[in-house]
């Protein structure tokens, strides 16, 4: 439809009911958003690195964290990771510089400093 003047108002009433539908969805997306543990064990982060399209073979994690190439705690025989962490990592490897601990700086700053790496690159 071809707006004017005289189908104006329709037209306005047409976006506002798209506008409501789309802040639903949206919505009920955040709302469903899976929640990620603090903590991540070997498991959880080979998930979790694979979503974030990293994905590697549980003896190549292994192999990262015994050599101290990817951040990672170890407590009684066991590894965790922080997803912060390790989605940082996954930054590091992808654009090619060393690993940065930027858990410090706040979420909108990190997103700009990523799309600087990337420019960089």
């Amino acid at each position: 439809m071809k707006s004017n003047f005289e189908n104006l108002p329709t037209q306005v009433d047409y976006l506002l009911v798209e506008v409501l539908n789309i802040k639903e969805i949206l919505l009920q997306r955040i709302e469903k958003s899976e929640e990620v543990p603090k903590y991540l064990d070997i498991e959880q982060a080979l998930l979790y690195l694979k979503k974030q399209g990293y994905s590697m073979s549980k003896s190549k994690l292994y192999k990262l964290t015994s050599q101290g190439n990817i951040p990672c705690h170890k407590s009684e025989g066991r590894v965790y990771f922080t997803p912060q962490l390790l989605c940082d990592w996954v930054d590091s490897q992808v654009v090619g510089n060393d690993y940065i601990d930027r858990s410090h700086i706040s979420q909108p700053v990190q997103t700009i400093i990523k799309s600087i790496l990337k420019q960089k690159k």
